[in-house]
C-alpha cells in the first residue's frame, strides 16, 4: 500500500515559523498586519504566492517582493520554528513496520521539507518527498499522486488537513483521510472518506481496515 501525506498541518505544525515569516515580510514591505486566523487560513497549505495574493490583493510583482521577504526570514529561522504533532512519530513507525510506502506531497518548497524532516530525524520514514520549487511552480498534488500510482491491486490513501488534499485524492480516485487536527475545519474536509481528530486515530483506522479485510 502507498500512503500520501500532506506536510504542513498533517505531519508537522509549522504555523509558528510561517506566521513569524509573514509578519516579518509585511513589516519589511510596510503592509498592515492581518489577524493570525487570516494568516493560518491563507498561508498554511496552499502555495505561498497564491496565499499572499489572495490575502493582500496585490499584483504578482508586489507579491513576489513579499515572497522574497518571507523567505529571507523563513529560510534562516522560521523553518526551524515548528513541532511534530503529538504521536505522529508513532503513526509513522506503525505504518513503516507494516511495510507501507510513505510519501509526502506538498506545496511547500522541497528544500524546507527536507530541513524539517532532518531536524526531527524522520526523513528515512519516507520513500518519496515531493514538494515545490522555490518559485512554487512544481506540479500540483494531484499530478504528483497521479505520477506515483498505477491501477493495480494495491490500495492508496491520501492524508491531509486542507480541501486541496482531499480534492487531490478524489481526482485520483483513492481513499482520502481528513486530518481535522490540522489547519482546515470539518466543513473543508467534508468530502473526505474518513476524518481523524488526532494522529493516533490514523492507527485505529488502519487497524480497523485490516480487521475488516481478515473477516472478508
Amino acid at each position: 500500500m502507498k500512503i500520501f501525506f500532506d506536510f504542513d498541518g498533517t505531519i508537522v505544525d509549522t504555523s509558528e515559523g510561517i506566521i513569524n515569516a509573514a509578519l516579518f515580510a509585511f513589516k519589511k514591505y510596510g503592509y498592515s498586519d492581518f489577524s493570525i486566523n487570516d494568516l493560518k487560513s491563507k498561508l498554511i497549505g496552499p502555495p505561498l504566492h497564491n496565499g499572499l495574493k489572495q490575502l493582500t490583493g496585490l499584483n504578482d510583482e508586489n507579491v513576489e517582493r513579499l515572497v522574497f521577504f518571507f523567505r529571507e526570514y523563513y529560510s534562516s529561522q522560521g523553518v526551524f520554528e515548528n513541532n511534530l504533532y503529538k504521536d505522529i512519530l508513532k503513526v509513522l513507525q506503525y505504518l513503516k513496520d507494516r511495510k507501507y510506502y510513505l510519501n509526502i506531497v506538498s506545496s511547500k518548497p522541497e528544500r524546507f521539507i527536507i530541513k524539517i524532516l532532518n531536524q526531527h530525524n524522520i526523513k528515512d520514514f519516507f520513500d518519496y518527498i515531493g514538494g515545490a520549487g522555490d518559485t512554487d511552480k512544481a506540479s500540483t498534488k494531484t499530478e504528483k499522486i497521479k505520477n506515483l500510482i498505477n491501477r493495480d491491486s494495491k490500495k492508496y490513501f491520501m492524508i491531509g488537513d486542507r480541501a486541496e488534499d482531499i480534492e487531490a485524492g478524489k481526482e485520483n480516485q483513492i481513499v482520502t483521510i481528513g486530518a481535522a487536527y490540522g489547519y482546515g475545519d470539518i466543513e473543508e474536509l467534508s468530502r473526505a472518506d474518513f476524518i481523524v481528530n488526532n494522529p493516533l486515530e490514523i492507527i485505529n483506522l488502519f487497524e480497523e481496515t485490516n480487521a475488516t479485510k481478515k473477516q472478508n
